[in-house]
């Protein structure tokens, strides 16, 4: 996904009329119980961080997991966090949920892009090389569609101590530590 221009967004609020006394106003849901403290954490920095412009108020509200899930599955709330993690590291395994019309996320959030799914369907099919390509493709159209905005780190940190051989440690893309990896450091 493209950088966040934080001046350049500034800019284009300025220019459409956007300022303390007309703001965009939204409200984001958590669910702390569902998901814990550091994605509650997560959310705070964000909201400040998209807060800093005094064009732009975000509430946050905090949902029972009953309350939080039932929005998803009726498609009533306006942006919520939901944290995924699929059971497999695989571009398939993280876009068809959340992008194909038969997704419960997708569904939920009232999104079918016939070119999204056709993408999917040849990817799962398809060689690697290709594979990888469609996939990128169907992340572009998704992109523009703005059906979901995934927020997570190309970075995964892991503390651990010296008695513990760090070219052991392999932390897959589902932030799954694979324990049965680790050797001792010599």
């Amino acid at each position: 996904f493209p950088a966040f221009d934080a001046e350049a967004g500034a800019a284009a609020l300025r220019e459409n009329g956007f300022s303390r006394f007309r703001r965009i106003e939204g409200d984001w849901q958590t669910a702390r119980a569902v998901y814990g403290d550091e994605y509650l954490a997560a959310v705070e920095a964000l909201t400040r961080a998209v807060t800093r412009n005094p064009a732009v108020r975000i509430a946050r509200f905090d949902l029972e997991p009953k309350t939080f899930f039932d929005q998803i599955t009726r498609g009533t709330a306006s942006a919520q966090f939901v944290g995924w993690t699929p059971p497999v590291p695989h571009p398939d395994a993280y876009l068809t949920p959340l992008l194909a019309s038969t997704g419960e996320l997708a569904q939920a959030a009232g999104y079918a892009n016939p070119d999204v799914d056709r993408l999917l369907a040849e990817a799962a099919l398809a060689e690697p090389d290709a594979a990888r390509a469609l996939y990128a493709e169907a992340q572009q159209i998704a992109l523009a569609d703005v059906v979901a905005v995934p927020l997570w780190s190309p970075d995964l940190t892991a503390l651990v101590a010296a008695s513990v051989d760090r070219d052991s440690i392999v932390i897959s893309p589902n932030i799954r530590l694979h324990l049965d990896r680790l050797r001792r450091a010599r």
